[in-house]
């Protein structure tokens, strides 16, 4: 149920291993923070001495910004995040072009600055980023983290500045142009804390204890998202993707999603209440799949798969750079399996995507968001 399976053939499988996170070299391997299954951060610092933030790694994006001092929200939001300084860092370049970022969860203000970001015991100097002075929308006020770090390609910066992972690359930060993401699943199940262990963001490398077997490449069919194409999308002997269709992987995205007339059909086949509150609350069964229009989220999503945190716990994740394509191979869920034992009576259905070149993978069960699992009646 849980492997990589079909046609191996046509893999552009690398003849040289990656590097492995380890002490000791140039290769970063950053601890995450789960919340609720919904929201996966660690930590940086910006400036000189440093100001440390909570950061959701997102490649969706490509710029990094961070709340500032000059927040023009209520002061009961702004005081819930950590806010950056200029005045406080003596490595703080002055740009002053303004920009407007637009995410899902809605837009971000702010004036792009420079100043050197941290990650672990490495520094990026002379970082573009944003100093947000304006977030629309309670989905940015009430996040756990501070801000979004993107590491999608350059192509799709709005600052048009060079992202961080690039910066890293050209400063010989990291060994190997690539960073892998592992994601644990489970934080936000009944009874589970939240603010858990949530994996690991490893930059210039992989560790091989987060998968099982072997990764299989595919090529990233277009620069900008990490975009990659697919030759079907089944649910049960149902194909959404008889044409063949494209896909991005993304980490800043809670949910899968996709074509609206597309996943207006799973939502008939599977006999389900669209859930739109917005809000999910503890007590839900996770780990789930939750499918949510994409025209949600604007014209470039439209046509686009977006395969998010779901996915991605079910499927370690090699972004590589260095030869544009993205590996997959099968996570190590202990937590999860340990969660789920017992309960296959609650597995939905199977959703089954295809990429090019033979790779097909599995998400074994879809949860409907409509109502509690300790609220839930027999019928």
């Amino acid at each position: 149920m849980r492997s990589l399976r079909e046609t191996y053939e046509g893999f552009d499988i690398s003849p040289t291993p990656l590097e492995y996170c380890a002490a000791g070299n140039e290769i970063l391997a950053k601890p995450l923070k789960n919340y609720m299954d919904a929201q996966y951060y660690g930590d940086l610092s910006i400036g000189t001495p440093p100001q440390y933030f909570r950061i959701l790694f997102d490649t969706g994006s490509s710029d990094l910004w961070v709340p500032s001092i000059k927040c023009s929200e209520n002061e009961r939001i702004c005081g819930l995040h950590q806010l950056y300084n200029s005045a406080k860092s003596c490595t703080y370049e002055h740009n002053g072009t303004r920009v407007g970022l637009v995410y899902g969860s809605g837009p971000v203000h702010g004036e792009v600055v420079l100043d050197v970001v941290t990650i672990g015991n490495h520094s990026v100097k002379r970082q573009a980023f944003v100093q947000s002075d304006n977030r629309r929308g309670t989905a940015f006020a009430y996040a756990k983290f501070d801000g979004i770090l993107g590491l999608a390609y350059p192509e799709i910066s709005v600052l048009g500045a060079t992202p961080v992972f690039d910066n890293m690359i050209q400063q010989g930060i990291v060994r190997d142009p690539v960073f892998s993401v592992f994601l644990k699943r489970g934080a936000g199940a009944l009874g589970t804390p939240t603010g858990i262990d949530g994996g690991e963001i490893c930059f210039g490398g992989v560790d091989k204890a987060h998968y099982s077997g072997e990764l299989f490449y595919v090529p990233v069919s277009k620069k900008g998202y990490w975009q990659l194409a697919l030759d079907s999308v089944k649910f049960g002997i149902d194909n959404f993707c008889t044409q063949g269709c494209q896909a991005i992987i993304d980490t800043g995205s809670s949910a899968i999603t996709g074509p609206s007339d597309d996943v207006d059909r799973i939502i008939r086949l599977l006999g389900a209440t669209p859930y739109s509150s917005g809000l999910l609350r503890q007590g839900y069964r996770t780990p789930c799949v939750v499918f949510i229009k994409s025209n949600d989220f604007g014209s470039s999503y439209e046509s686009l798969w977006n395969l998010g945190d779901p996915f991605i716990g079910r499927y370690f994740t090699v972004f590589d750079r260095g030869n544009d394509r993205l590996g997959l191979a099968v996570a190590r869920m202990d937590y999860e399996a340990e969660y789920m034992h017992g309960r296959e009576d609650d597995l939905s259905a199977f959703l089954r995507i295809k990429f090019n070149l033979g790779l097909e993978l599995q998400l074994t069960y879809i949860c409907i968001m409509d109502e509690p699992h300790h609220q839930r009646e027999e019928r």
